[in-house]
């Protein structure tokens, strides 16, 4: 009871134990168009090694599986949104990010958490929406960040400052401009001054630093295609 054996008898007990919930469970594998990084390291081309194992039990528990044609967790944050599946059960907080609006996440002793983004939203602030999640990750660092740390000097508290002062909305219209460098360059100015002066003083200090490492090129229209279109 080693190595790949032990692996697939945990999860065909895993899966024995939610054929015991009133539940309909849809697995899903992430697909062939997935990022080459994550988390600032390669991800592997190929498919994982318990894959076929994991599809042959699913079968036979009788739930259902399919393959995205990227990340899993985007696709199951889509089908979320849009109100074809209840909850998404992951690991993955980047699945917020992709617009998921319940996740469910295991804890000990057959413990779970929920978390609803309109939840997250009401407690934290209003401009908290899933573009605000979006600036947030680019900002404090996420999986397609390939340093993944985000802007040098940006912690959460920073990230959340500027994510309160609407930026992530707006970034949202520059990304759909017609003369999206332009709107870039233009959201960029106005994301440094926030950041150096906070003129409505909603982050409560000034970040010179972080406003400083803003760069010409920030966010990465690679990062940036890979949460908004994953």
């Amino acid at each position: 009871n080693t190595g790949q054996n032990a692996v697939l008898q945990a999860f065909f007990w895993r899966l024995t134990h939610l054929l015991s919930l009133p539940v309909a469970v849809l697995f899903v594998f992430d697909g062939p168009d997935r990022p080459g990084i994550k988390r600032g390291k390669q991800v592997k081309g190929t498919p994982h090694w318990m894959e076929n194992g994991a599809k042959s039990f699913i079968e036979a528990f009788g739930f259902q599986h399919i393959t995205a044609l990227g990340e899993a967790e985007a696709e199951l944050a889509v089908l979320n949104s849009v109100g074809m599946i209840d909850v998404v059960v992951t690991d993955d907080s980047d699945a917020l990010v992709f617009g998921a609006v319940n996740i469910m996440r295991k804890r000990d002793k057959g413990n779970v958490s929920l978390y609803r983004a309109k939840e997250i939203q009401s407690k934290v602030h209003s401009t908290m929406t899933h573009d605000g999640l979006i600036l947030y990750a680019l900002l404090a660092g996420g999986d397609y960040d390939n340093v993944c740390y985000g802007v040098e000097n940006c912690g959460k508290a920073t990230a959340l400052a500027a994510v309160k002062y609407g930026l992530g909305a707006s970034l949202h219209t520059a990304s759909l401009a017609p003369d999206i460098q332009i709107s870039l360059a233009a959201w960029r100015e106005r994301l440094r001054e926030v950041l150096a002066s906070d003129p409505d003083g909603i982050a409560g200090s000034r970040r010179p630093a972080a406003a400083a490492n803003i760069s010409n090129t920030f966010p990465s229209p690679e990062v940036l295609n890979a949460y908004t279109a994953p």
